[in-house]
């Protein structure tokens, strides 16, 4: 994994731009996720709950079958449009409870590097954030380059793929209204455990390139760029729908306000 320190929004867009004029097919090419804080690692929600403990290790795949049936039985309560049936495949199910902040092994990008950055600059404004970009056809051509018939598996396929880790890129096929503006997309893997930077990062090792970078942004300069992005309507109300987006939004342009009164 390849690392950069960017300290100010003319070095970020820059970068961004540089990306955007070298490659005519960026979104089908590069992924990207924001993170508050740059120490985190790409790691699922379900991951980070029962790593660390031998049991829950063990148990994981068990744990997440229990998510999986409790959202299944429980949603219709809240939500009468959300019904399961038994002919449903359970990928439909985690994208809905991604949705719904349940434990999941699907972790959330982006296909636009502009609203990854906002996830990164938005929050945790005392502590330096990442940016992470991922050359998704690099990884694949290094993933052929170790096996030598490998090739993208179905998602209903992928979580019971056993011969060795794999991780991918999902399209969702029915968007909710959170996704379509986000332009969001999920990576999920056939091995729980594991974070996905270390899976990633696992089959650059014939390349000595993984395809993924991560851009330590400093936490001086959140404030600027999440101005900068407000000019291009970059924002929790765009992105959040509902009162959600506009309660966020409001507590940014106080934020804001503060800022450029120093």
């Amino acid at each position: 994994m390849t690392e950069i320190k960017i300290n100010d929004w003319k070095s970020i867009s820059k970068y961004i731009e540089g990306l955007i004029s070298e490659n005519s097919d960026i979104f089908n090419r590069y992924f990207f996720r924001g993170q508050s804080i740059s120490s985190w690692e790409l790691e699922p929600s379900i991951t980070r709950l029962v790593k660390g403990d031998n049991i829950s290790e063990n148990k994981a795949v068990y744990h997440e079958i229990q998510s999986l049936n409790e959202f299944k039985s429980l949603a219709h309560l809240t939500d009468e449009r959300l019904v399961y049936d038994s002919s449903m495949e359970d990928i439909a199910l985690y994208i809905d409870m991604q949705h719904y902040s349940c434990p999941t092994r699907f972790l959330d990008w982006s296909k636009s590097p502009f609203i990854a950055l906002y996830f990164a600059v938005s929050e945790s404004l005392n502590d330096d954030c990442s940016l992470f970009v991922w050359d998704y056809i690099n990884y694949m051509i290094n993933m052929q380059k170790l096996h030598v018939n490998f090739k993208e598996l179905p998602p209903n396929k992928l979580l019971n793929f056993n011969d060795y880790n794999l991780v991918q890129i999902l399209l969702p096929t029915k968007k909710n209204e959170r996704l379509y503006r986000q332009q969001g997309v999920f990576s999920v893997s056939n091995n729980i455990l594991k974070s996905h930077c270390d899976l990633i990062n696992s089959v650059g090792s014939l390349s000595k390139d993984s395809g993924l970078t991560k851009i330590i942004i400093s936490k001086e300069s959140k404030m600027e760029i999440l101005d900068r992005l407000k000019y291009m309507n970059i924002t929790a109300s765009s992105l959040f729908p509902g009162l959600d987006g506009i309660g966020k939004e409001i507590r940014e342009s106080l934020l804001l306000r503060k800022w450029k009164k120093k």
